[in-house]
């Protein structure tokens, strides 16, 4: 006997055919799980490679708010418009340096910006998204055409974020888009909070639902 079972062996033992049903629905199961994993992958990345598809433009705000003409009745533009001229008062308006309102298939869909030229070759970014486009995947796409902005202004460029010290859509967003949590930093108007800075070499692939 080489230590074998042969099929003939199983159906004279009871117990021994029991043991090969129950193997034999354990593979199934085994194979099941396999293929749904394997579709729920790629769903994932055909999800994925979608919001990748989606570029959104990045409008100029300009210095003066008598220049903006195309933003100034939108009811989702005008807090961050005013803001932007007066931040523009006290900073500067050096381009590509600014403040943008963001916009997908002739809608304007949020707002993204730098918080000043860079300084000591590092610069802080922002975004949002307007409330009716929330959740569609929008608001990675805001930051990540912030984010290509900078690199062609000046590759060396050190791009900062920062959010509140907990995981939320924001925090997600930056993951996406290759930014790793830096460190724990005092923001003068919210405190302390998490710092984060881009690392090209550490893009994040794997979404957590569409922000």
């Amino acid at each position: 006997m080489d230590g074998t079972i042969s099929a003939l062996s199983i159906q004279k033992f009871p117990a021994l055919d029991c043991q090969h049903e129950i193997y034999s629905k354990a593979k199934n199961l085994k194979f099941l799980d396999l293929v749904s994993t394997y579709f729920f992958k790629f769903l994932l990345f055909f999800s994925l490679d979608r919001e990748h598809e989606m570029t959104v433009a990045l409008l100029p705000i300009k210095p003066l708010l008598n220049e903006n003409t195309e933003f100034i009745s939108h009811p989702d533009c005008s807090k961050t418009l005013e803001m932007s001229v007066l931040f523009y008062e006290n900073v500067g308006y050096r381009l590509p340096w600014i403040g943008y309102f963001a916009s997908l298939d002739g809608n304007l869909v949020g707002s993204a910006g730098f918080k000043g030229r860079p300084i000591d070759g590092r610069v802080e970014i922002a975004y949002s998204t307007f409330p009716a486009f929330q959740h569609k995947g929008i608001g990675t796409a805001i930051c990540r055409q912030l984010v290509r902005v900078a690199q062609a202004a000046d590759p060396s460029v050190r791009m900062m974020a920062r959010t509140l010290m907990e995981e939320n859509h924001s925090t997600r967003i930056l993951r996406k888009n290759g930014f790793e949590l830096l460190r724990i930093a005092n923001d003068p108007d919210d405190g302390d909070v998490w710092e984060w800075e881009y690392n090209a070499n550490g893009l994040f692939v794997k979404p957590v639902g569409d922000e």
